[in-house]
């Protein structure tokens, strides 16, 4: 049950966070179109407006942060209907599967237009950067879309352990 409290506590502390982070995004557009000469770091990507293109790819990472959004709110749902004596539910496994669903799209919205914008003609910043990046991390785009597909199998697992359950239950 401890584990379940911190996890709570973790989730709604982010959830704060990515609710302010989800409702000042759209200041962006204000400053992109305000004529500033502000480089944005976009799905990890550093990009310029220089293009209309450039306000597809702002709108789907906005897109992908209400999506990120919804996926803490699934997850802290989730967390909420756990407890010691009833933590596989319907409802569970639902809200996982929801939070899973959300993870994955937003993860390739976020991640894979920044990709295609970074390498078009009309981004004209540098490519080479004399930094170093450790590879495959947290912020990986392949990292994201597996825990989406962990969380979409967990709430499988879950649905089909219900259904087990209710045919023993017809048995005895």
């Amino acid at each position: 049950m401890r584990w379940i409290s911190i996890l709570r506590a973790v989730l709604g502390f982010l959830y704060f966070f990515a609710w302010a982070s989800a409702l000042a995004s759209p200041l962006y557009f204000i400053m992109a179109d305000d004529g500033f000469t502000l480089n944005f770091k976009l799905g990890g990507y550093l990009l310029q407006n220089n293009h209309w293109t450039f306000y597809i790819v702002l709108s789907l990472c906005i897109t992908a942060q209400f999506l990120f959004l919804a996926m803490i709110h699934y997850l802290r749902r989730a967390a909420n209907l756990m407890d010691p004596m009833r933590s596989i539910s319907i409802e569970v496994s639902s809200s996982l599967n929801k939070a899973g669903i959300a993870c994955v799209s937003g993860a390739l919205l976020f991640k894979i237009p920044a990709f295609i914008y970074f390498y078009s003609p009309y981004n004209d910043i540098k490519r080479l950067s004399n930094s170093m990046d450790f590879g495959y991390s947290f912020d990986s785009l392949l990292v994201l879309i597996a825990f989406g597909i962990i969380l979409i199998l967990t709430s499988r697992i879950i649905g089909l352990s219900i259904r087990l359950k209710e045919e023993n239950d017809l048995i005895i």
